[in-house]
């Protein structure tokens, strides 16, 4: 069995027992094909993003309804056609649920520092001490990088030192 979301939008003239008489039946269409309802949460009356014109009405609000539920794919097709052929829902969709995994938590990890800001009309290190690189069995040294701030111009520079490597220090002293 397959999930599903169901949101309808009713016609807001309903009365509840209308409206309920309508849930009722989207229900059992979905039972009497052997599926299962999971969820239900009525969304109440919203307004319509817009105006749906049917039978000679123009509906600037609807009822809205979600509804979740379980039913094998092959036997969807009788809930859409009760859904098409009521004259009571304005507009319906159905969609597969995709359950989305909630993202990792944004708790700072102990020990981490937290990021060095830049202060207005203040140049300042990104960070305190100089960075070793080993590449091609040279080892490079460099300062870190400065950040400034020009207000005239709205902008911020970032400008790194020339990284040096060892045997080039050696060759100035």
């Amino acid at each position: 069995m397959q999930e599903y979301e169901l949101t309808a939008v009713l016609k807001p003239t309903l009365s509840q027992e209308e409206v309920d008489e309508i849930l009722q039946n989207m229900k059992e269409t979905i039972s009497q094909q052997e599926g299962e309802i999971t969820a239900e949460e009525p969304w109440g009356m919203k307004r319509l993003a817009q105006v749906i014109h049917q039978g000679g009405q123009k509906y600037l609000e609807g009822n809205y309804h979600h509804l979740r539920f379980a039913l094998n794919s092959d036997q969807l097709n009788p809930l859409q056609n009760f859904l098409r052929l009521s004259e009571n829902i304005l507009r319906f969709l159905v969609v597969k649920y995709v359950e989305i995994p909630t993202p990792p938590s944004t708790e700072p990890i102990q020990g981490a520092s937290s990021a060095t800001t830049v202060a207005q009309d203040e140049e300042k290190p990104v960070g305190t001490e100089p960075v070793t690189i080993e590449s091609e069995n040279k080892q490079e040294k460099t300062s870190p990088p400065t950040v400034s701030e020009d207000k005239e111009n709205k902008q911020l520079t970032v400008e790194t030192p020339p990284v040096t490597t060892e045997s080039e220090k050696n060759q100035e002293n």
